[in-house]
């Protein structure tokens, strides 16, 4: 599961913890089935599975939740890790001595105990599936708080139960118990990942809708110019696409009265102004049949003109405040040349190896390509972290038309 989705940690986590128990047991029945591990190879993976585990089910827990482990439980995560390098790094033959045996004991009771700390934080959590896991993580550790209790001659519970006959190892069945209850958790995971993949996909459909208005299939050939505006509206969900369905059907009646950039700016920035939560930046452009561009910015990233950036006035986005005044600036398309406009999706892509921004001077580099190749190259760069905004790319190219 965490090589099909690598932003998934906690499915990392969990291999971890279970392999852990795998190795365990196979320590622990390696005697019933004459495996003849050396002793301390079977000593220091017995050590280390114990070692670590807090280590795996802390790093589980808080993934899982998206949360940052807290510092306490990061020291504990440290004493683990130098257990199990004391286990590790050093070999045990089978002659040791008392201090060994109990001071590895005494560091692995101590280190189980420390799961518990975990426990509030698993029953206060909002999802079902962290009480679940709470009760499990609550069950091994007192199963194998028992049984190092044992070893160091405190008094502990039976390890074993006979029922009818049968010897049940209640360290096998605490064992077999977590590995289901995590299974289950996971589970509920999984299918809260694909309702929310599902409701991605729904506004996802819908934000095409919308582009299909914003954008049509053909222009009409009796107007003596188009209008093209390019926007993005903070915030998401429903009210975003409200706040998107107010500027599309003012901008319709709009464009029958407006006749500039400007003027079609500070019309909706007076209409938006009270009337949404958020704002939007917006780029208005005026293209006429001779090439001529004439566009006004409501801070919205400056368009580029064949691989050059264009300076526009740094104007105040849209529904900010009623009083603002949307300068133009004139451009000539001559033919063959391209003109792009970008959302901030595309300088804001991420990588997710290195942290670093997509970039304006990398926008700019490519931004004279195909509008499919700048917004593919910019989802590549950012693929592996979550996409932060939209990337929306538009060009406008002049062809020189037969005689």
């Amino acid at each position: 599961m965490y090589s099909v989705n690598p932003r998934l940690w906690e499915n990392l986590w969990i291999a971890l913890s279970l392999s852990a128990v795998a190795s365990l047991r196979v320590v622990e029945i390696a005697p019933i089935v004459h495996t003849e591990l050396p002793v301390w190879l079977e000593a220091a993976i017995y050590v280390s599975a114990n070692s670590l585990m807090p280590l795996f089910l802390i790093q589980f827990v808080f993934s899982f939740l998206n949360r940052p482990v807290p510092v306490l439980l990061r020291v504990v995560q440290v004493l683990g890790l130098a257990d199990a390098y004391f286990a590790l790094g050093l070999p045990m033959p089978p002659s040791i001595n008392w201090w060994g045996v109990h001071g590895t004991a005494v560091a692995i009771l101590l280190a189980t105990l420390t799961q518990l700390l975990m426990l509030p934080t698993c029953f206060r959590s909002k999802l079902p599936e962290m009480r679940w896991i709470g009760a499990s993580v609550l069950f091994i550790t007192v199963e194998n708080s028992a049984r190092m209790a044992k070893q160091l001659g405190l008094p502990s519970p039976n390890q074993d139960v006979l029922w009818h006959g049968y010897d049940i190892d209640i360290r096998g069945l605490s064992y077999l118990l977590f590995a289901i209850v995590m299974l289950i958790a996971m589970t509920f995971r999984l299918r809260r990942i694909q309702t929310r993949n599902r409701q991605i996909e729904q506004e996802m459909a819908a934000a095409r809708s919308i582009h299909q208005i914003l954008i049509p299939n053909h222009g009409d050939p009796d107007q003596p110019s188009a209008f093209i505006v390019l926007g993005d509206v903070s915030g998401k969900g429903l009210k975003a696409a409200m706040t998107v369905s107010l500027l599309v059907g003012t901008m319709r009646a709009f464009a029958e009265t407006y006749r500039s950039p400007a003027e079609l700016l500070t019309g909706l920035n007076r209409l938006l102004h009270g009337r949404a939560d958020g704002f939007a930046t917006c780029l208005a452009l005026m293209v006429t049949p001779s090439g001529q561009l004439t566009l006004a910015n409501a801070g919205h990233p400056n368009p580029y003109l064949n691989g050059a950036e264009i300076p526009t006035e740094a104007n105040l986005p849209l529904g900010l405040t009623p009083d603002v005044q949307y300068s133009e600036i004139t451009l000539q398309l001559s033919p063959h040349q391209r003109f792009t406009l970008v959302t901030d999706g595309v300088v804001e892509a991420t990588s997710a190896a290195t942290r670093e921004l997509f970039g304006f001077d990398h926008t700019q580099a490519i931004s004279s390509q195909a509008a499919s190749f700048i917004a593919e190259t910019a989802r590549a760069f950012g693929q592996g972290s979550p996409q932060a905004d939209d990337i929306t790319v538009l060009t406008i190219a002049r062809a020189l038309l037969p005689a």
